[in-house]
């Protein structure tokens, strides 16, 4: 039979990754993504959040749905987009959104006249790989499955721009890391002599990655922004789009419910009497997860002087 603290510990994650997911959830929606748009996309620069709102192509933001691979069309703002990309060889890949978005006017040539977004919440920063080498096979997948089969009459002219952003919310990384924001993109350097070359033949792949404190507060709107959507802080995201459609204020009700029922409910009712002996196994198995004793205390109402003797009777067993 199960320890009554493993059961709990199970009961958490589970709860804790419908939390997550509702969280990714609320991105499925142009205005929570217009924010992050405004900020990290370089050609939308000085657009309005309206502006952008207007650019994204809401039949296309999908997050599970099966669809065809991408069709020919000339109509760049009704076709939804699969985002589980399949191939005979290739390991399958499933976005957390995807969606297409007009580029503005004064922006738009006559081939690249859209982006193509891949939108990713990754709540691991270490997860045994270096995470930018996953983003950016992400984009590459999403950048080839605009051909769909490749035959001897492909028309490689036809590439749109892709962007894959990536916010990273892991409490684990580097303190040194948190707030940054980085840029990986295709850039051109002639080694003798100079070409002239247009950029939208060559610009077709950005990633940018967002390492966000989720511990600390930051007067930096896009850090600000994120932190509000993922920890389900209404005023923070009303600060910034505005009061959200009826729709989205349901989601961010659902997500906050999901979110009393792991730190007031399971956490207080499951372990305000356990026994002395539960509440060390409580203690040492959440060090073992990397929770400091602070973040301890706070989630179980524990004493620091209870949770530095659990850390210092498992200091001396190692």
């Amino acid at each position: 039979m199960k320890k009554e603290t493993d059961i709990l510990l199970d009961k958490i994650s589970e709860v804790k990754d419908l939390m997550d997911e509702k969280c990714h959830d609320l991105f499925l929606n142009k205005e929570i993504l217009a924010p992050v748009l405004k900020e990290t996309i370089e050609e939308y620069e000085g657009l309005s959040l309206d502006e952008i709102i207007d650019l994204i192509d809401e039949a296309s933001i999908s997050k599970v749905e099966a669809v065809s691979d991408y069709p020919k069309t000339d109509d760049v703002r009704v076709t939804q987009i699969d985002t589980d990309l399949k191939s005979v060889s290739d390991k399958n890949v499933l976005f957390d959104v995807h969606f297409k978005a007009a580029l503005p006017e004064n922006k738009r040539t006559e081939l690249n006249i859209q982006l193509f977004i891949d939108f990713e919440a990754q709540g691991s920063y270490s997860p045994g790989y270096p995470l930018i080498k996953r983003s950016i096979y992400y984009s590459a997948r999403s950048l080839s499955r605009q051909l769909g089969e490749l035959t001897k009459e492909t028309n490689y002219g036809v590439l749109q721009k892709v962007y894959s952003i990536w916010v990273c919310y892991d409490s684990r990384i580097p303190k040194k890391f948190k707030n940054t924001v980085s840029r990986y993109k295709l850039t051109k350097e002639d080694f003798y002599g100079t070409v002239e070359e247009e950029i939208t033949n060559y610009d077709l792949l950005e990633v940018v990655l967002i390492r966000l404190d989720t511990d600390a507060d930051s007067s930096v709107e896009i850090f600000d922004y994120l932190k509000g959507v993922l920890t389900n802080n209404r005023d923070k995201i009303i600060s910034r789009i505005g009061t959200p459609q009826e729709n989205i204020n349901k989601e961010v009700d659902t997500v906050q419910g999901i979110g009393d029922l792991i730190w007031d409910k399971a956490w207080n009712e499951a372990w305000g009497e356990a026994k002395v002996s539960e509440r060390t196994n409580v203690i040492s198995t959440m060090l073992k997860k990397g929770k400091t004793p602070e973040e301890i205390s706070e989630l179980f109402d524990y004493s620091m002087e209870e949770i530095r003797a659990v850390q210092e009777k498992m200091l001396v067993k190692n």
